[in-house]
């Protein structure tokens, strides 16, 4: 045993020989031995595979800087450079927040605190987040709740989710379409909801579209960019909340995102 290190967890106790006393022991310690190599693998393709996101924007603000630097430009030239260099380190900052949201949902996922949250001054302020966005890209946004609504999270998670549900839900909804953020109250639950009249999801990719980095058929027809970590964390953050997490299709077209949590029992009326 003094022999195993991470680089060799396919090791394993032979128990063969062992007594009836021994092998039960020897057998546990053989599966965890099994979990942790899991567990590094899993992590070893995560860092490839967020290694390769970054390089890709890093490697365009490169290109661009050594481009503008090559000669002399007029003024209009070094401002497109700059524009999208800009772009390029927008992708980097975006992409680098998410892993490190997953990282602290990974590392701490009940270790957050947790209080009553308001989701009718949730609704309000998400209204304001995104309604511009929304107008500025042909689309309608609304935010609604109860005024009774509340639930028990930590707000800077929810947000977080949110966010990323809504921001997914702006980029993949063509002009002239509507999403919607709305609450509903069951009788044992509190229901929150992202609805959008997009691409949809398929099928077959809704298991997928909530692995790291994996971007559907949805990304390839609308062109849009991103990393496919967004929908990750929000399967990795619902999990650390105590909230479940589902897809539906929306009639006529789009999707419904549901995250649902459980109704405080004991919050004022």
């Amino acid at each position: 045993m003094g022999n195993i290190e991470a680089s060799s967890l396919g090791t394993r106790l032979d128990t063969a020989g062992l007594g009836p006393g021994a092998r039960p022991a020897a057998t546990a310690f053989n599966g965890m031995l099994g979990r942790l190599a899991h567990t590094f693998d899993a992590q070893r393709a995560f860092v490839g595979r967020a290694s390769h996101a970054l390089r890709t924007p890093l490697a365009s603000i490169l290109s661009q800087a050594e481009v503008a630097l090559l000669r002399e430009r007029s003024p209009e030239a070094y401002r497109s450079a700059l524009l999208s260099i800009a772009e390029g380190a927008k992708d980097s900052a975006r992409l680098t927040d998410a892993l490190l949201a997953l990282t602290r949902a990974d590392a701490a996922p009940n270790g957050t605190p947790r209080a009553p949250v308001s989701l009718a001054e949730l609704a309000l302020e998400l209204e304001r987040l995104f309604s511009p966005r929304a107008e500025a890209s042909g689309l309608r946004f609304s935010a609604a709740s109860p005024t009774d609504a509340v639930i028990v999270a930590s707000r800077g998670r929810l947000r977080e989710m949110l966010d990323a549900l809504i921001d997914n839900a702006l980029r993949y909804t063509p002009r002239g379409g509507e999403v919607r953020f709305g609450v509903r109250l069951e009788p044992r639950e509190v229901v929150l909801e992202v609805v959008d009249t997009g691409l949809g999801i398929k099928p077959e990719e809704r298991e997928q579209v909530l692995e790291r980095f994996f971007r559907g058929s949805a990304a390839a027809t609308s062109g849009q960019v991103g990393s496919g970590l967004g929908l990750s964390l929000v399967k990795a953050l619902s999990a650390a909340e105590g909230a479940r997490l589902a897809f539906d299709d929306v009639p006529g077209g789009g999707t419904r995102v549901r995250l649902t949590f459980p109704r405080p029992t004991d919050t004022p009326s």
